[in-house]
């Protein structure tokens, strides 16, 4: 099969549900039996085979890259295991208690809105500013600047992007030339350049700054034609180590998540992923029933870590599972509710806190592209309903893109 064509194609269709640009039900659950495969394969992150190289962190200069600056490893998980069920018939419960986007309008948790005058992707956190990501839908991809009152100050070109810190104070994007730029303090840098097709950030590791007087940060990201990498304050892109065929997620004590199925696997072998803790330079656990990539990543108290399962009916994954990010053992399992029609999936998951995911699906609709429902699902196996849409209002964004806290 020609995997690079067909790898940028399901990038590409990634990237326009992420952007929140027009997508169609039928497109959908026409393209799923088609891409089966590859996007089990590279859970939506296009990159080819990977060459790992290991660099032992303890080689970085700055506090950021040494062990003893990291977070504490979190504990093991010990709590008792549930399992949850989606339903759409269930009473609505309290909003989120995250901001999101809505097409062009600003939700605050307390109800009040603005108006963002166009459609972005969850906008992220640059410290008093956000990047919102906007043009994917027929325009030039770009990067908007927006200040504290909303407004846009700077707007950039941009191949793909943006991600944030996990304190939200630092971002960064790729430039149209594969260099990757961070943003911090109202100022932006330029760290180094990566060469290949479609660079994608996925995480950046820092505080306050990127600087290397003020401790410097990395960026991780794939690339669609080569190994995923990181790039430092230092201006060095080093292979990203275990191993990883596309990099999925990375935590704040530096564990990373990911495929490590090589994309010339044949066709018939599993499809498998990883958890790799960087400061101990071992492989944690290794699973081919679940996939991390676009889902909610690690828990905010990077305990724990959500997946989806990775071999699907073809329409989209019906079922999620919450693992302990150290050991791989199932915490929470999620699963639509079996009265639900095949055509409705899982579409995306956001950590609310460190006890509850926010989950939306999307399903056929009688006279529409589909409906969309969101819930709340805490790790007590308790579930709520909080939104619902339809698009009788002829609107084609996808709704609920949760902002950080």
């Amino acid at each position: 099969m020609n995997t690079e064509k067909e790898l940028t194609n399901e990038f590409h269709g990634r990237a326009d549900r992420i952007d929140g640009s027009p997508i169609s039900f039928d497109d959908v659950v026409g393209r799923a039996g088609a891409i089966r495969r590859r996007r089990r394969i590279t859970t939506g992150v296009a990159a080819l085979a990977a060459a790992a190289v290991i660099v032992p962190t303890a080689m970085f200069g700055g506090g950021l890259f040494d062990n003893d600056a990291a977070p504490d490893p979190a504990k093991p998980n010990t709590q008792q295991v549930h399992d949850a069920v989606l339903d759409p018939s269930l009473p609505e419960g309290d909003p989120p208690r995250l901001a999101y986007v809505d097409g062009p309008t600003l939700v605050q948790p307390d109800g009040t809105t603005v108006d963002l005058g166009k459609s972005y992707g969850a906008p992220r956190k640059a410290g008093d500013e956000h990047l919102g990501a906007s043009g994917f839908e027929g325009g030039e991809p770009s990067i908007d600047v927006l200040d504290q009152q909303w407004n846009v100050i700077d707007s950039v070109p941009m191949m793909n992007g943006p991600v944030s810190s996990a304190d939200g104070s630092v971002a960064a994007w790729v430039a149209l030339d594969g260099t990757v730029v961070t943003r911090s303090g109202g100022r932006s840098l330029e760290l180094g350049k990566v060469d290949g097709d479609y660079v994608t950030p996925v995480a950046v590791l820092g505080h306050d700054s990127c600087t290397e007087a003020d401790g410097g940060c990395r960026v991780f990201v794939t690339v669609q034609n080569g190994s995923p990498v990181s790039v430092d304050s230092h201006g060095i892109v080093d292979v990203v180590p275990g191993h990883f065929t596309n990099v999925a997620a990375v935590s704040a004590d530096n564990l990373i998540a990911g495929v490590v199925t090589p994309i010339s696997a044949a066709p018939t072998d599993p499809v498998c992923s990883a958890v790799y803790d960087e400061q101990a330079m071992r492989q944690l656990f290794k699973t081919c029933d679940l996939a991390f990539g676009y889902s909610a990543g690690f828990s905010p108290d990077n305990s724990l870590l959500a997946g989806y399962h990775s071999d699907t009916d073809g329409a989209g994954p019906r079922s999620m599972t919450i693992v302990d990010a150290r050991t791989g053992e199932k915490a929470l399992g999620i699963d639509l509710d079996r009265a639900i029609g095949k055509n409705t999936s899982i579409v995306g998951a956001d950590w609310e806190d460190d006890d509850h995911l926010l989950v939306r699906t999307m399903g056929p609709a009688a006279n529409a592209p589909g409906a969309y429902n969101l819930y709340r699902v805490g790790l007590d196996g308790t579930v709520e309903r909080l939104l619902e849409r339809d698009y009788d209002n002829g609107t084609m964004t996808q709704p609920w893109l949760m902002m950080q806290p």
